[in-house]
Formats: structure tokens, sequence, C-alpha cells
């Protein structure tokens, strides 16, 4: 019974012969019975014909047992077989798809997926090509089996381009695969047929509509395409536009940083100087180092007073050549050389375009193409950085942004370069006039208050009291001139560089004895100078020179601002920092407390209105600070407005 009832294959014929089986005999025994009762026939001859047919039935029953088992067995190999090219086809796609996942190398993945499609749909010759966006061709990447590696080319994607190919235009026309059948004698596809290839299949690799690539297959020997075949190809393409749309955007992401990173090292580069010629060599040196493709960069900026763009810098060619060869185009400015707008500039090929200042360097060099960048900083155009290339390259417009960015950055340097520069020059020719204008005044100035001085003294003739007290101003209104043309110059030969410093040994008793004599005749009745320092100060090694200036400078500063009270002048030797602290404190006018901060910078006075009541050009404390700092010391100030100030001068006893 369980054979009967099973599920197996024998059991399904067995189901079907049992009613023969049964029916048959019956059948065959009651004609026997009526042909005997009919005496049709006798007894032996009815029982020889009722075993004969059953013989004969039973045979054709067996018979077609036999082929129904055969036919179950084929269907079920067929099924086999179908299921296990099914199994394989998901394990190729499985494996594919894998690599796709995990492998950033697009060759690698390519050649895997070229062999693929060749093992599992038994294909002699493969080839699979990738569009290259700035030629707008198809390239080879991969092949196989190709007798003759040369007839592996790249094809055009354009449709009227005779390299474009019969199969590949109706391939990229429809939307699937496009087959061939019968090569011989199908029209063209010359490379084929010199391929011996007799049938052949072309795919389109597609990612979100947009062409990639093609898989070209074909085989020397006659076949037909399935479906299920045509369709794994079209899976294989699909699995292959994924990969290439991966592997463009890892490199657009990793291109993106490259150029985020190259823009921030040519930012530090080229802002860590000031000098303009360095700032040039440092920018086409990067240029060189960080955009292989750009075999040559120029740098011509613009020329304000004669409005011309002048060749300053190149890289990659000969400097003094190529100032030589564009001399005779540099009278033409920004119109030629740029846009209206200011936009760059892209010329396919510079050595036939008309806009090109040297045609023959050109072509002596071999340039080919070349981008014009404006160099613009707040508006105004600098100049111009021209990047060249060897081979015609269309740059993209992701190329151009970047370049773009880059010459504003490199624009924002020269303009601070260019800033730097005139405001050096500025200051030369400021220190110059200064300079100048000092040994001019103080020599007619010396005249005066010599000549005075010997009116006063009677060296001339008897005066009068009044004459004596007028020439007494005049010799005070003189001193004061005489001091502020020596600050003038003093300030003058510290910006140019000049403020050196001679250390010797300085005894800072006698030098405080020295300048005690000096402003005795300085104190009034309105006016007291009281002089506080021990005897036994140390020996300093230092500019006692300078160290007098600034103690003079705090003197004559406090004696301007105290119309009347005292000023105290200290000194007072600290062994724990190894300084002497000069002290100069006046009961005089004081200083506002948001002034302190400023009254050491130069020219500055805290009351510079065209009627302050203080003479002095603002030199005085901004020379103290200076020759303080020297001699390797500071100077503090503290002031309360109306009560007077306090100036103290720490010194390093060793310079």
């Amino acid at each position: 019974m369980a054979i009967i009832t099973g599920d197996r294959p024998g059991s399904f014929t067995a189901r079907r012969l049992l009613p023969a089986a049964v029916v048959i005999p019956m059948v065959l025994g009651w004609l026997r019975l009526e042909g005997q009762r009919a005496e049709v026939y006798g007894t032996e001859f009815g029982l020889a014909l009722f075993a004969t047919l059953n013989i004969i039935i039973f045979a054709a029953l067996i018979w077609w047992s036999a082929r129904s088992l055969n036919q179950t067995d084929t269907r079920r190999k067929q099924a086999e077989e179908a299921l296990q090219a099914r199994h394989e086809e998901l394990q190729s796609l499985h494996e594919i798809g894998q690599t796709v996942l995990n492998c950033l190398d697009l060759q690698s993945t390519v050649e895997g997926i070229l062999d693929k499609a060749l093992s599992i749909c038994s294909f002699d010759i493969g080839v699979i090509r990738l569009l290259d966006p700035r030629s707008k061709s198809l390239q080879p990447v991969a092949s196989r089996g190709y007798r003759n590696p040369g007839d592996v080319n790249p094809h055009s994607i354009e449709a009227k381009d005779p390299t474009a190919g019969k199969i590949q235009t109706a391939a990229l026309s429809s939307s699937g695969a496009y087959t061939v059948e019968n090569v011989p004698a199908t029209p063209g596809l010359r490379t084929l047929k010199r391929e011996g290839a007799h049938t052949a299949i072309l795919i389109p690799v597609r990612a979100e509509n947009q062409v990639l690539g093609t898989i070209l297959l074909a085989s020397r020997t006659p076949r037909k395409f399935l479906p299920q075949e045509v369709r794994l190809l079209e899976t294989l393409a699909s699995q292959l536009g994924i990969a290439v749309q991966k592997t463009l955007l890892h490199e657009k992401t990793h291109q993106n940083l490259e150029r985020i990173r190259a823009l921030h090292e040519m930012d530090l580069a080229i802002t860590s100087t000031l000098d303009l010629r360095t700032i040039l060599d440092i920018l086409l040196e990067k240029i060189d180092r960080l955009l292989p493709f750009v075999t040559a960069t120029t740098v011509r900026l613009l020329n304000r007073e004669t409005g011309k763009l002048e060749p300053v810098a190149c890289r990659n060619l000969d400097e003094e050549e190529w100032k030589v060869a564009t001399a005779a185009a540099t009278a033409s400015g920004l119109g030629r050389m740029l846009r209206e707008k200011n936009t760059p500039v892209m010329v396919l090929n510079a050595q036939t375009d008309p806009r090109s200042l040297a045609p023959e360097f050109l072509r002596k060099y071999g340039l080919v193409s070349s981008l014009r960048v404006p160099l613009v900083a707040k508006d105004e155009v600098l100049g111009v950085l021209t990047f060249f290339t060897k081979e015609e390259h269309q740059f993209t417009d992701e190329e151009v942004e970047f370049l773009t960015t880059l010459g504003a950055q490199a624009a924002a340097a020269v303009h601070n370069s260019q800033l730097y520069e005139e405001s050096v020059r500025a200051s030369k020719v400021k220190d110059e006039f200064l300079s100048v204008m000092s040994h001019e005044l103080r020599t007619p100035l010396n005249v005066v208050m010599g000549y005075t001085g010997m009116m006063k003294d009677g060296m001339l003739g008897g005066i009068n009291p009044e004459q004596e007290k007028a020439l007494e101003k005049i010799l005070r209104q003189s001193r004061d001139q005489l001091v502020m043309v020596n600050q003038i110059l003093q300030t003058t030969h510290i910006e140019s560089g000049g403020g050196k410093i001679e250390v010797y040994e300085v005894a800072p008793t006698e030098l405080l004895e020295g300048l005690k004599s000096d402003y005795e005749l300085s104190s009034s009745e309105d006016l007291s100078l009281i002089w506080d320092y021990p005897s036994d100060l140390p020996i300093m090694r230092t500019d006692g020179t300078k160290l007098k200036q600034i103690l003079q400078n705090l003197i004559n500063n406090a004696i301007k601002f105290t119309p009347k009270g005292h000023i105290a002048i200290s000194a007072r030797h600290d062994p724990a920092s190894e300084t002497v602290e000069f002290k100069v404190e006046d009961t005089g006018v004081g200083i506002a407390k948001e002034f302190l901060p400023a009254i050491f910078e130069m020219f500055r006075q805290v009351d510079s209105s065209e009627t302050r009541l203080y003479g002095g050009v603002g030199l005085g404390l901004y020379i103290v600070k200076r020759f303080s700092e020297l001699l390797g010391g500071k100077v503090e100030a503290e002031s309360d407005l109306g009560k007077g100030s306090t100036f103290t001068a720490k010194i390093p006893c060793e310079c």
C-alpha cells in the first residue's frame, strides 16, 4: 500500500496502472466465457486468446509505463539542471554584489564581472568600456579573447562619429541589450568579423539613466540567446553600473577632500610671508605638486599706473624667454585676457586661438589648452593666473571652480603683499622725510639758541631786564623745539632698525647725580623736584645713554604736565629680580584710565586737539617704552585724573 499511496514517481505510475491491471483481465475473462457460450470458439482457443490478449495488453501497459517514467526522469533532470543553473547564476550575482560592495578597486571589479560573464554564458570574446567624460568616449578597461589586441579601441558616444559602431549606437538608443545572431551576414561589425565572431551581444552599463559604459560579448560558434542569459547579462551590467557609480562617488569625495587639504596648505603657505616673490614661488610650487595635469603656470599682475598686465612669475618655463615672448602683448591689458565680467577663460587650443598672447612660444613648449583665472581681491582685478596643459584638455566645471577658488586665495595673498609693500614704501618715505627735516630744523635751532644765549649773557652788548626775560623765553622754546627734533630723529632711527645697544658698566648713582644737577634750574616756587635714591646702587651692565634718555623723557614729561606741586624721582635695587627700579611720580594733571593703554604709542597724546594746552609730538613715552624693551626691561604707568601719575621703569642690572 505504501508504494501505491506514496509521493515517489513509481507510486504515481502504480496508481495509473492498477485500474487497468484489475479491469482488463475481468473484461477479457467475460469475453472468453461469452464466446464459449455462443460456441464461437472452443475452450482451448478461448484460453489461448485470453492469454495472448492479456500478454499484449500488459506489454503495452509496461511500455507506456516505462515511457512515462523516462519522461518524468527527463523532466526531473531538466528541473534539476535549471535549478542548478539558477543557483550558479544567483551565486555569481552574489559574489559580484559582494565585490561591488567591498572592493574599491574598479579595475578588479570590471575584470571580475567580465570573467563571470564569459564563463557563465560561454562566450569567447569580451570587452568592457567605460565612459571618459572629458573625451566623451568609451575607453576599454578590460578585454578577453581577442586575437589581435589592437582591435580593442575606444568608441565615441556620439552617434555621428564613425567610431561609435553599429551595435553600440543601437544598444545605447534602446533600453536594453542588443543581440546579433549572425555577425558575418550583418553589415558593418568589421572588428568582430576580423576576430571570427559569429554571434554578439552588447549591454549598456547605466546608472540613473546615465550611460557609464558597455559590455560587448561575442562567440565564434553559432548560438541562440536565451531570455534568461540576456536577463543575467543585464543584471551584471546593472551591478557594474553600481560599481562605477560607487567608484566615481568615492573618487569625487576623495578629490574634494584633497582639494580642501590643498587649499588649506596653500593658504598656510602663501600667508606665511608678505614678500610678493616668495608668495608667487610658493603658489606655483604648490600648484605644480597638487595639480599633475597642469604642465605650466604663469602669473601676470596689473600695473595700476600703466594699466598693463606685466609678466611676473612662471613655473616649468624659461622665465626670461616667456617675458620676452609675451612682452608685445603686455600693453593689451585685461581686455584681451579676460571676459567683460572678469570670469575664467578656457581656451581648448591655445596654439591656434586668436586670444593667445604668444602662439609660437606655446608651440615650442607643446602647450595646448589653457585656463585663465582672474586674481580678484576686494572687487579689484590684480592680475591673471593661467594654467596650461600639454594635451587638449576640457576643464570640467569642478576643476574651474577649484582653480577659481585657488586664484581667490592667491589674490588675497598678493593683495596683502602689495599693501605691505606700499606701507613699507610709505614708511620709508616718511622716515626719510622726518630725518631730513629734523636735520634741517636742528641746524637753524642751534644757531638761534647760540646767538640768543650770547645776547642774554651780554656778549653782544648790554640788555635790560625785559629783554633778558624775552630772550629766556626764546631759549626755553628753542630747547623744547630741539627736544622734539631729537625725539623725531631717535624715533626714525628706531623704526629703521638702528636701535642697537652698547653695553658697558654704568653707575646708576652717578647717573642720577648728573641728572639732578641738570634739572636744578627746573625747580621753582611752584614746582619742586625730590630725588630719592641710595648711594650703594649696584653697578649695571647696560646702555647708559639709552637709560639716561629714558629717565630724561620721564622727568620732562612730568615737568610738562605738573604746573605746580612736586615731582619725586627715586631708584631702588630689587635683588630678587636683579633689576633697578626707577620711578618718576608727579602731582600733575593725571591721565584718565581709558587713555592709559595707549600713552606709549607713537604720536599719541591724551589731548590731540589743535587747542591742547601742552606741546610736544607724542614721542617721548614711545621712546621710553622702546628703549626699556631694548635694555630687556619694561615700563609701567599708573595715574588718577587730577591727582598725578607714576611711571616705573624696571631695568635689569645686566643687559
